[in-house]
Protein backbone atom coordinates (compact mmCIF):
# COMPACT_ATOMS: atom_id res chain seq x y z
CA UNK A 1 0.00 0.00 0.00
CA UNK A 2 2.91 2.41 0.67
CA UNK A 3 4.58 1.61 -2.27
CA UNK A 4 1.17 2.97 -4.21
CA UNK A 5 1.11 6.42 -2.18
CA UNK A 6 4.65 6.83 -3.26
CA UNK A 7 4.09 6.03 -6.74
CA UNK A 8 0.88 8.28 -7.06
CA UNK A 9 2.36 11.07 -5.46
CA UNK A 10 5.27 10.63 -8.09
CA UNK A 11 2.88 10.95 -10.64
CA UNK A 12 0.78 13.92 -9.36
CA UNK A 13 4.33 16.02 -8.98
CA UNK A 14 5.22 15.11 -12.33
CA UNK A 15 2.32 16.46 -13.82
CA UNK A 16 2.96 19.80 -11.97
CA UNK A 17 6.64 19.91 -14.10
CA UNK A 18 6.99 23.19 -15.87
CA UNK A 19 8.05 23.44 -19.18
CA UNK A 20 11.45 23.65 -20.48
CA UNK A 21 12.78 27.19 -20.73
CA UNK A 22 14.66 28.31 -23.50
CA UNK A 23 18.10 28.77 -22.70
CA UNK A 24 17.99 24.68 -21.65
CA UNK A 25 17.63 24.11 -24.99
CA UNK A 26 20.27 26.20 -26.47
CA UNK A 27 23.45 24.94 -27.92
CA UNK A 28 26.53 25.34 -25.69
CA UNK A 29 28.04 28.62 -26.57
CA UNK A 30 31.30 26.79 -27.49
CA UNK A 31 29.49 25.75 -30.61
CA UNK A 32 29.26 29.08 -32.58
CA UNK A 33 33.06 29.48 -32.94
CA UNK A 34 33.22 26.14 -34.87
CA UNK A 35 30.82 27.24 -37.80
CA UNK A 36 31.88 28.32 -41.14
CA UNK A 37 30.63 30.72 -43.66
CA UNK A 38 27.03 29.34 -45.07
CA UNK A 39 24.93 30.45 -47.67
CA UNK A 40 22.34 31.02 -45.09
CA UNK A 41 24.46 33.48 -43.00
CA UNK A 42 22.05 36.72 -42.30
CA UNK A 43 18.94 35.60 -44.12
CA UNK A 44 17.26 33.01 -42.86
CA UNK A 45 13.55 33.72 -40.77
CA UNK A 46 11.32 31.66 -38.88
CA UNK A 47 8.18 30.78 -40.57
CA UNK A 48 6.42 27.82 -38.83
CA UNK A 49 8.50 26.63 -35.87
CA UNK A 50 6.82 24.11 -33.69
CA UNK A 51 6.72 21.48 -30.98
CA UNK A 52 4.76 18.51 -31.09
CA UNK A 53 1.75 18.87 -28.81
CA UNK A 54 2.66 16.95 -25.30
CA UNK A 55 6.30 16.36 -26.30
CA UNK A 56 8.61 15.82 -23.58
CA UNK A 57 6.30 14.44 -21.36
CA UNK A 58 7.73 14.92 -17.74
CA UNK A 59 10.27 17.43 -19.15
CA UNK A 60 7.37 19.48 -21.17
CA UNK A 61 8.02 21.05 -24.51
CA UNK A 62 6.60 23.69 -25.93
CA UNK A 63 6.61 25.36 -29.22
CA UNK A 64 6.99 28.82 -27.98
CA UNK A 65 10.27 27.58 -25.94
CA UNK A 66 11.45 25.29 -29.09
CA UNK A 67 10.98 28.70 -31.16
CA UNK A 68 12.93 31.06 -28.68
CA UNK A 69 15.87 28.30 -28.45
CA UNK A 70 15.87 27.79 -32.00
CA UNK A 71 15.46 31.50 -33.27
CA UNK A 72 18.02 32.43 -30.62
CA UNK A 73 20.62 30.00 -31.83
CA UNK A 74 20.26 30.57 -35.37
CA UNK A 75 20.87 34.41 -34.45
CA UNK A 76 23.97 33.62 -32.42
CA UNK A 77 25.42 31.76 -35.31
CA UNK A 78 24.63 34.48 -38.07
CA UNK A 79 22.47 32.86 -39.78
CA UNK A 80 18.82 34.83 -38.62
CA UNK A 81 17.82 37.55 -41.39
CA UNK A 82 18.39 41.24 -40.45
CA UNK A 83 15.14 42.78 -41.37
CA UNK A 84 14.47 42.66 -44.94
CA UNK A 85 17.16 41.09 -45.80
CA UNK A 86 15.40 37.32 -45.91
CA UNK A 87 16.02 34.81 -48.49
CA UNK A 88 14.97 31.85 -46.65
CA UNK A 89 12.26 30.27 -44.50
CA UNK A 90 12.76 27.69 -41.90
CA UNK A 91 10.49 25.23 -40.92
CA UNK A 92 10.77 23.51 -38.02
CA UNK A 93 8.63 20.15 -36.35
CA UNK A 94 10.00 18.86 -32.98
CA UNK A 95 8.07 16.07 -33.67
CA UNK A 96 9.34 12.98 -30.86
CA UNK A 97 11.07 12.49 -27.82
CA UNK A 98 11.80 9.48 -26.73
CA UNK A 99 12.54 9.46 -22.80
CA UNK A 100 12.95 6.59 -20.56
CA UNK A 101 10.34 5.31 -17.92
CA UNK A 102 13.16 4.04 -15.41
CA UNK A 103 17.12 3.98 -15.10
CA UNK A 104 20.11 5.14 -13.34
CA UNK A 105 21.50 6.68 -16.59
CA UNK A 106 18.62 8.88 -18.78
CA UNK A 107 19.22 8.72 -22.56
CA UNK A 108 17.06 10.87 -24.38
CA UNK A 109 16.26 11.28 -28.20
CA UNK A 110 14.93 13.75 -29.91
CA UNK A 111 14.09 13.59 -33.84
CA UNK A 112 13.09 16.80 -35.38
CA UNK A 113 12.25 17.55 -39.33
CA UNK A 114 13.95 21.35 -40.80
CA UNK A 115 12.96 22.59 -44.10
CA UNK A 116 14.71 25.75 -44.99
CA UNK A 117 12.82 27.14 -48.49
CA UNK A 118 13.59 29.91 -50.89
CA UNK A 119 11.78 32.70 -50.54
CA UNK A 120 12.37 33.62 -53.89
CA UNK A 121 11.90 30.78 -55.78
CA UNK A 122 10.13 28.52 -53.83
CA UNK A 123 12.49 25.61 -54.14
CA UNK A 124 13.86 23.62 -50.87
CA UNK A 125 17.36 24.43 -50.13
CA UNK A 126 17.72 22.03 -47.27
CA UNK A 127 16.05 19.46 -45.85
CA UNK A 128 16.45 17.13 -43.27
CA UNK A 129 15.38 14.82 -40.20
CA UNK A 130 17.68 14.54 -37.46
CA UNK A 131 17.65 12.28 -34.04
CA UNK A 132 20.08 13.09 -31.64
CA UNK A 133 20.38 11.67 -28.06
CA UNK A 134 21.95 12.54 -24.81
CA UNK A 135 22.62 10.97 -21.62
CA UNK A 136 22.84 12.38 -18.17
CA UNK A 137 24.50 9.85 -15.76
CA UNK A 138 23.22 8.86 -12.40
CA UNK A 139 26.59 10.37 -10.94
CA UNK A 140 25.70 13.55 -12.10
CA UNK A 141 22.48 14.02 -10.88
CA UNK A 142 20.25 12.00 -8.17
CA UNK A 143 16.86 13.02 -8.90
CA UNK A 144 15.49 10.79 -11.36
CA UNK A 145 13.16 13.73 -12.65
CA UNK A 146 15.42 16.14 -12.90
CA UNK A 147 18.48 14.23 -14.98
CA UNK A 148 15.56 13.25 -17.07
CA UNK A 149 14.98 17.06 -17.59
CA UNK A 150 18.49 17.74 -18.07
CA UNK A 151 18.55 14.91 -20.63
CA UNK A 152 15.46 15.76 -22.35
CA UNK A 153 16.99 19.75 -22.87
CA UNK A 154 20.32 18.54 -23.69
CA UNK A 155 19.07 16.00 -26.65
CA UNK A 156 17.06 19.27 -28.01
CA UNK A 157 20.27 21.40 -27.69
CA UNK A 158 21.67 18.65 -29.75
CA UNK A 159 19.86 18.47 -32.29
CA UNK A 160 19.75 22.15 -33.00
CA UNK A 161 23.69 21.98 -32.73
CA UNK A 162 23.50 19.48 -35.59
CA UNK A 163 21.25 21.00 -37.25
CA UNK A 164 23.53 24.28 -37.44
CA UNK A 165 26.60 22.15 -38.34
CA UNK A 166 24.86 20.71 -41.23
CA UNK A 167 23.75 23.95 -42.68
CA UNK A 168 27.17 25.64 -42.03
CA UNK A 169 30.60 24.84 -44.07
Amino acid sequence: MKFFVILLSFFLLVGCAPALQSGEMMPKSKIYDQLGSSKFDHSIIANKIEAKAGAGGIAPITSEGYKEALIASLRQAGLYSKQGKEKYALDAYLKEVDQPIIGFNFTVKTTADYTITNLKSGKVAYKETLTLPCTVLFAEEFLGEVRLRRATACSVAENITHFLKTITN
